[in-house]
């Protein structure tokens, strides 16, 4: 929700950086406007890495980290690694490489879900940031958002 609030106050375009391979995220800016347009496939894409689609999203806008006391890099707590990340603008899961969740000015925030794993891949949480709040819900399982995305699920 700040980031929402941040986003809308000072008419920045914000974005959270979820990295697979460090198990971290991070909070990045620019002033930058950009539009983010529906994953097409390309030959230079891979199969659950977001890299490309991160370079398709914003090839004209330059964002840079977030020099705030309150928006460090986060490493994820040791035992807790992401699963998988669902984002409203590709048509599948990302499992590696890096995933993106917009902010824009406008106060609308890319639809994502979350899930994280335990070590033995046993145990799930998901949070999912809602698209005209920026609140985020967390449950206690494993959201399957390809079935949400399609219309079908919850």
């Amino acid at each position: 929700r700040y980031l929402y609030n941040k986003s809308v106050t000072e008419h920045v375009y914000l974005r959270v950086v979820y990295d697979f391979e460090g198990q971290t995220y991070q909070i990045e800016s620019t002033a930058d406007p950009f539009l983010i347009s529906k994953e097409e496939e390309s030959p230079k894409k891979k199969e659950g890495d977001g890299e490309a689609e991160k370079e398709e999203a914003d090839e004209k806008a330059t964002f840079s980290p977030v020099e705030n006391r309150f928006l460090r890099p986060v490493k994820l707590p040791g035992g807790v690694a992401f699963k998988d990340i669902f984002v409203s603008y590709l048509d599948r899961r990302i499992e590696a490489g890096k995933a993106y969740t917009y902010f824009f000015p406008n106060g609308f925030a890319t639809p994502t879900i979350i899930n994280l794993r335990n070590e033995d891949d046993d145990e799930f949480y998901s949070i999912e940031v809602r698209p005209l709040s920026g609140r985020a819900i967390v449950r206690g399982e494993y959201y399957d958002a390809s079935v949400t995305l399609e219309g079908k699920g919850k």
